[in-house]
């Protein structure tokens, strides 16, 4: 079973790719360090690191999918 931030890591990276855009140019978009966006996506208990709410919020409109859908909330791919 998966664990609830390897959910969110695999659902970002599957709608990030979906959006066909890689990690250093989701960053920027972000306006954050590469770094630190790539801590979202890790797999790794030790390095992973959740977005903060309004950073959430702001992944999920510029990939134009839904908060539910990245949290593992909804199944349904039509958010991506």
């Amino acid at each position: 079973m998966n664990s609830e931030f390897e959910i969110f890591a695999r659902r970002l990276k599957k709608a990030r790719n979906h959006a066909q855009l890689t990690q250093q140019q989701f960053a920027s978009k972000l306006g954050i360090p590469l770094g630190a966006y790539a801590t979202y996506e890790s797999l790794t208990v030790k390095t992973h690191r959740n977005p903060n709410f309004t950073m959430l919020v702001k992944i999920a409109v510029l990939l134009g999918t839904a908060t539910d859908y990245l949290l593992g909330k909804d199944t349904w791919e039509k958010h991506l």
